[in-house]
């Protein structure tokens, strides 16, 4: 009885160790295997993040860098080529526009300077040949005809006097009736009155004027606006009154 107990005690001994075993086999074996799926698992899992990871960093990066070097790259280039294109542009520009305005301007100031230098020049030669050649003809014909012995220099009183009371300043002014024949005017009328008168011409740089004069006893020469009955200083180098034709360049007295 006591050895089959003895049996029966070493089997369930046997048993109990063989299942000691058995869970420690399998405890190992599901460690090697969890271990061995950790590891293959980090390795696949890795790789894998590491893949897409790197690609999508890679593509990010490209479009971060290309946009940043499109954008670097076309400002800079912009610079680059709007300077040299604004330089360019402007000087091809300029001298097409100086040659074509050149041409153009240049036609248009000849065109216009010869009709105004056409007209100037023959408005003023023909004012100052009409003067010149009064004042010669009335010369020659006071030294032919004579003025006898009536003719007389008066005293300023006399001169003021004959000025106040001749009426050629009220006479109008025409492109018929000038300033020549105003002075000849009274020059006639101061001979009517046996008073010594003279025709005087004014020239300047561009124009000319006719005027009077009379050679007094007591004040010497007295310049006379035939005009406005006004007395006048007339000087080579001054001007004449407050008209706008510039300084005197000339005086011709013709009595």
């Amino acid at each position: 009885m006591r050895k089959k107990r003895s049996v029966r005690k070493k089997r369930s001994v046997r048993k109990k160790r063989l299942i000691r075993k058995i869970i420690l086999a399998s405890t190992i074996i599901c460690f090697v295997v969890f271990a061995l799926s950790f590891v293959i698992g980090n390795h696949i899992g890795f790789a894998s993040g590491n893949t897409e990871g790197y690609n999508a960093g890679y593509l990010e990066g490209h479009d971060n860098g290309y946009q940043l070097s499109y954008s670097d790259g076309n400002t800079f280039g912009y610079e680059n080529g709007y300077g040299k294109g604004y330089s360019e542009g402007h000087d091809n520009g300029y001298q097409l526009g100086y040659s074509d305005g050149n041409a153009v301007g240049y036609e248009n100031g000849y065109g216009k300077g010869y009709d105004n230098g056409y007209d100037n020049g023959y408005d003023n030669g023909y004012s100052a040949g009409h003067s010149e050649g009064y004042a010669t003809g009335y010369d020659n014909g006071f030294n032919i005809g004579g003025h006898g012995y009536n003719i007389w220099d008066p005293m300023y009183e006399n001169m003021k006097d004959f000025i106040t009371r001749d009426k050629t300043d009220e006479n109008e002014y025409k492109d018929d009736y000038t300033c020549v024949n105003f002075a000849a005017d009274v020059c006639n009328n101061a001979e009517r009155e046996n008073i010594r008168c003279a025709f005087v011409y004014v020239l300047f740089p561009s124009d000319a004027h006719a005027i009077v004069a009379f050679n007094t006893i007591d004040k010497g020469l007295i310049y006379i606006e035939p005009q406005s009955d006004d007395e006048m200083d007339v000087v080579v180098g001054s001007p004449y009154g407050d008209q706008p034709w510039g300084a005197v360049v000339r005086i011709v007295i013709s009595w």
